[in-house]
């Protein structure tokens, strides 16, 4: 067993309700859809793959699209993950990775059984008792592996290899991982007997830094536009893809804080999709972005969410997207002036 002085393994927030919703799901997801949102990313794909260990008879389904390294994870790890399949098929839908309808492109909850396990802040009232959020979680993977323990159920490689894979896209490679959920990830691989290689090959291969994704970055660098408060920057650019790793690569550009919005087809449609990052700094000053999307997606008719560093809005709307990335722009510029004010203050 593995001794780490002082840190212990991330435990369930409630861990009769997780039995309860699991206790829901049919026996060994006979009928069962492990249901994701849409652009699936590594942790949304990792904890369902994870998962299926214990109900191998489920599927697997995502809105829309796969992202390209939860694509390759799934690929790799032999595992299909459909897209946009018929809910009314399935017995019980468990919604994963989360937090609102419009992720999965639904007005309303899906007409079927369903229920709900995320990580996410919540920012919609699910109407079903089937439900298990917990927000101190790095991950929805980390739940998963807190199901494993509870059920005192081995986890196999082929399900470690996916956990580990989800909280590492979802701690931006154990950049806010805490103590705990390093502990958690060294367990899953001296368990399964695979190292972080194994992992790491299994979600970037030779497709993950491909042609179109290179464009992608290039083009957010090309088109951004930044304003300052101090020394802290809050960079915006727009892409047709690839808005999440794009956000990332204008932080390593120098941006303390990027947003980069779709633009490509997607917004001849009316859809929107903002990706927002913040560096490590000013998270520990205060600064949410999950709390930040939340709050301003309603004005322009969208859904927003996620974590104090990584957050992003979703949706349809009638507002033009350069108008929504000024005014979220300016307001992250008014809330990283005040933590400053504040910080200073306290000195």
């Amino acid at each position: 067993m593995v001794v780490m002085r002082g840190v212990k393994l991330p435990q369930p927030k409630d861990p009769s309700a997780l039995r309860r919703l699991m206790g829901a799901l049919p026996r060994r997801g006979k009928g069962l859809l492990l249901y994701l949102h849409q652009n699936a990313d590594l942790d949304a794909v990792g904890s369902a793959i994870g998962l299926k260990g214990i109900l191998p008879h489920s599927k697997i389904g995502a809105h829309q699209s796969v992202s390209l390294p939860a694509k390759q994870l799934a690929e790799s790890l032999g595992e299909v993950v459909e897209v946009d399949p018929p809910l009314e098929g399935y017995r019980f839908v468990l919604i994963m990775d989360t937090s609102n309808p419009s992720q999965i492109g639904l007005e309303e909850p899906p007409p079927v059984s369903f229920g709900i396990l995320d990580h996410h802040q919540e920012t919609y009232t699910w109407p079903t008792p089937h439900i298990y959020v917990d927000p101190s979680a790095s991950s929805t993977s980390e739940i998963v592996c807190q199901y494993y323990r509870l059920k005192r159920t081995p986890v196999g490689e082929r399900e470690a290899k996916a956990l580990v894979a989800g909280i590492v896209g979802d701690t931006a490679k154990f950049r806010y991982a805490s103590p705990g959920t390093l502990l958690q990830v060294i367990h899953l691989l001296k368990g399964a007997g695979i190292t972080m290689e194994d992992v790491l090959n299994t979600i970037e291969g030779e497709e993950y830094f491909n042609y179109s994704r290179k464009i992608a970055h290039l083009k957010a660098a090309q088109r951004l536009r930044y304003r300052a408060v101090g020394d802290q920057v809050v960079a915006v650019s727009v892409v047709s893809s690839f808005e999440a790793t794009a956000a990332r690569v204008l932080l390593v550009a120098g941006a303390d804080v990027a947003l980069v919005g779709n633009g490509g087809k997607r917004r001849r449609s009316k859809e929107v999709r903002i990706s927002a990052r913040a560096k490590p700094h000013l998270v520990n000053l205060g600064l949410n972005l999950g709390e930040i999307m939340a709050e301003m997606a309603p004005k322009y008719g969208l859904q927003g969410g996620g974590h104090p560093p990584a957050a992003g809005m979703n949706g349809r709307s009638e507002v033009p997207l350069s108008r929504i990335l000024t005014e979220l722009q300016e307001e992250i510029l008014r809330r990283v002036e005040m933590l400053m004010k504040g910080a200073g203050e306290g000195e």
